[in-house]
């Protein structure tokens, strides 16, 4: 072999040797590649199933948030699948759109599954602690709660898109998520407003406590207002008159997070939804984080739209239209109940309505004076109190009876008073609440006068009264506005003999409730000891109380039914008041009119001159409502306001009141990915 014939020979070795290595290498990166890809694919698909199946979770989400706000409760197995109650996939374009993946994948075996609904609520204090929590609108708070878990899955397969082939394995994702409902009491608020909330007071005004509202806040400000509580709008802040443009530029101030009140206006521009600019400005939401953190929220900030269960939400009258036709759904809370046949009968609704709630229950024709009174049994029926006509007071003055019509000599009612803001003389419906609590209490079933036949206060007792006001006269339109009637709450003195609030058992306290108008006169639920601290701290003795009507004017101690029809305002002397308020208003701008409400300032409604005299009012002021049955116009001119000291009651921090609606709300909390096996393990069906 020749020299030059073993070097090509080695030569070539060696490159065969090199290209076998490289083929090696190559082969293992190809390799790695083709793995990659795998895995690559794989993520894609499971990330896509994950995408479904959220979707589906949220659908689920959406029914579910349904059914517990137009139901009280939900049975324990409702969402089993096969029931009435199950979750459903969307139908139709919805579900196409769901399970669209242009045509790259095939989406398949989607499935939404509600959890077991817990049986009983429980009591949940919002750790501020807890970053589930950080930007709850009740953190720091506490609430009563029930958690659902909506479970979720989903599957992809790739396939070919010419022949329509799978290609390789398909890839599942399984999700579950917790919805929490939870159910507040309406008096957690000192000012609670379904409606357009205004105020503008002339005085320097403080406000103590949550403050809420699921239409526009409008504030302006003659001297001063100041909010030392949460301050929430479910709509947007403005800074307005009501629905006139600014008319007052003092301080409008919120507390911050470190306990600071800082003022709307800054660099001299009032800093509200608009910025300033005049139109709504995206960047409010940012500056009021910043300026105030989460003591003043907005619609900018995701405040939700908060009602009570069964209940539409309000929506004002249409003023491009010549009908006044507001959707008014929260009035139906102080409304009697409706037969089962009528065409506005909800079940639900029906349910909430505090005339379906009542233990005691009294009927008044306004026109005739009749009253007759009936308790309420377990099954919803009704019995007959018998000895009415034996607890009816000598004259309005008689602390012993329990109710008192004036009536003339043929016995018709006869108006015993006039109002002006109504305008109109007033049949009054007289109750004298210290007998009641006599009746409640301390019955004496010897005593055809100290006891209501037929009603055992041990049993029958559940805190709420509920008087129906109607009207058989055959002028319609007297009748309809119940012909100009009203019912008064008297003698509600704590400490006082022969006065006070009925209150027993478990839950202490009282709710009054009428779909007429109320008047509440002299000091109420309170020992009439007043001092600046009387805005806020419960006494010795005071019960947490209610008072529910189509509007609720206070007369003072010193009020006088006989006082001159018009011209001289009767005066008025110092007035304290223990109770939740709930009632309606004449909305602001009524058909274009330009009228004014008064402000949640004049919600209270008044009839005196209370110069230099104080109102104390020591509880939580809720709108639910327009008013119906007493739509006078707000002015001036039949009253001088009080001095106001008003404020939160801190006892219902502690106790509820009986009957307290119900605020409820929703959120999503414990989003996260299960394997198959812990979803098959953690689904209940």
């Amino acid at each position: 072999m020749k020299k030059g014939e073993n070097k090509k020979g080695s030569a070539l070795i060696t490159v065969l040797v090199i290209l076998t290595v490289l083929g090696t290498g190559l082969a293992a990166v190809l390799g790695h590649s083709v793995h990659e890809r795998k895995l690559n694919t794989s993520q894609e698909l499971w990330l896509k199933a994950q995408n479904v199946a959220e979707s589906a979770s949220q659908y689920g989400l959406a029914q579910l948030r349904l059914k517990f706000a137009n139901r009280s409760n939900i049975n324990q197995n409702a969402l089993q699948p096969g029931s009435a109650d199950e979750l459903v996939l969307p139908s139709g374009a919805e579900l196409a759109n769901l399970m669209n993946d242009g045509g790259y994948n095939v989406i398949q075996n989607v499935e939404i599954v509600g959890g077991v609904v817990p049986t009983s609520w429980s009591w949940v204090y919002f750790d501020p602690a807890n970053r589930e929590y950080q930007d709850d609108d009740l953190v720091g708070e506490s609430a009563w709660v029930k958690e659902v878990d909506i479970f979720s899955r989903a599957t992809v397969q790739r396939i070919d898109r010419n022949t329509s082939n799978a290609i390789g394995n398909p890839v599942s994702a399984h999700t579950v998520q917790t919805l929490q409902i939870r159910n507040e009491g309406i008096f957690s608020h000192a000012i609670f407003y379904n409606l357009d909330l205004d105020i503008h007071p002339g005085p320097q005004m403080d406000i103590y406590g949550k403050v809420h509202t699921n239409g526009l806040l409008r504030l302006n400000a003659y001297t001063g207002l100041n909010f030392h509580g949460k301050v929430t709008t479910a709509k947007h802040l403005l800074h307005a008159y009501e629905h006139q443009a600014s008319k007052y530029f003092e301080p409008v101030q919120f507390k911050d997070e470190d306990g600071n009140l800082q003022n709307m206006k800054h660099d001299n521009i009032w800093k509200d939804s608009t910025m300033g600019t005049g139109s709504l400005s995206p960047d409010f939401r940012e500056w009021a984080r910043e300026r105030w953190g989460d003591m003043v929220k907005t619609s900018d900030h995701d405040v939700n739209y908060q009602k009570p269960v069964a209940f539409d939400e309000y929506l004002p009258d249409d003023l491009s239209t010549p009908e006044y036709d507001p959707i008014n759904s929260g009035r139906a809370i102080i409304e009697p109940p409706l037969a089962s046949g009528h065409p506005d009968y909800d079940a639900e609704l029906e349910e909430q309505k505090l005339s379906a709630k009542a233990g005691l229950y009294f009927t008044w024709d306004t026109y005739t004076g009749e009253l007759t009174a009936k308790k309420r049994l377990t099954d919803g029926t009704y019995s007959t109190i018998t000895n009415l006509g034996d607890l009816v007071a000598s004259d309005d003055t008689d602390k012993t009876g329990l109710y008192y019509i004036e009536k003339n000599a043929d016995g018709d009612p006869v108006r015993e008073f006039y109002e002006d803001r109504r305008n109109e003389d007033i049949y009054v419906m007289n109750f004298n609440m210290g007998a009641l609590k006599q009746l409640i209490e301390n019955p004496d079933t010897t005593d055809i006068d100290k006891h209501l036949q037929g009603f055992d206060p041990a049993t029958d007792w559940n805190g709420i009264v509920y008087v129906e006001s109607k009207s058989s006269n055959p002028d319609s339109n007297a009748a309809e506005k119940l012909d100009y009637s009203g019912v008064r709450l008297r003698y509600a003195q704590v400490g006082v003999s022969e006065e006070g609030i009925p209150s027993r058992g478990h839950d202490p306290g009282m709710t009054f409730v009428t779909n007429n108008v109320m008047y509440v006169q002299g000091h109420f639920n309170s020992d009439g000891s007043m001092s600046v601290s009387s805005s806020q701290t419960p006494e010795v003795n005071e019960v947490p109380v209610a008072l529910m009507a189509d509007a609720v004017t206070f007369l003072s101690e010193s009020w006088d039914d006989d006082h001159p029809d018009m011209g001289d305002k009767p005066d008025a002397s110092s007035t304290e008041v223990s109770a939740a308020v709930v009632s309606g208003i004449r909305p602001p701008n009524v058909q274009g009119d330009d009228t004014r409400s008064g402000g949640a300032h004049n919600f209270p409604r008044f009839l005196e001159s209370w110069s230099g005299d104080t109102f104390y009012l020591r509880g939580s002021m809720v709108c639910l409502y327009e008013c119906e049955i007493d739509r006078s116009e707000w002015n001036t001119s039949y009253y001088s306001p009080p001095n106001r000291a008003w404020g939160y009651n801190t006892l219902f921090d502690t106790y509820d009141v009986p009957g307290e609606p119900r605020i409820r709300t929703y959120k999503r909390i414990n989003h996260r990915s299960l394997s198959e096996a812990e979803y098959l393990a953690q689904k209940p069906w």
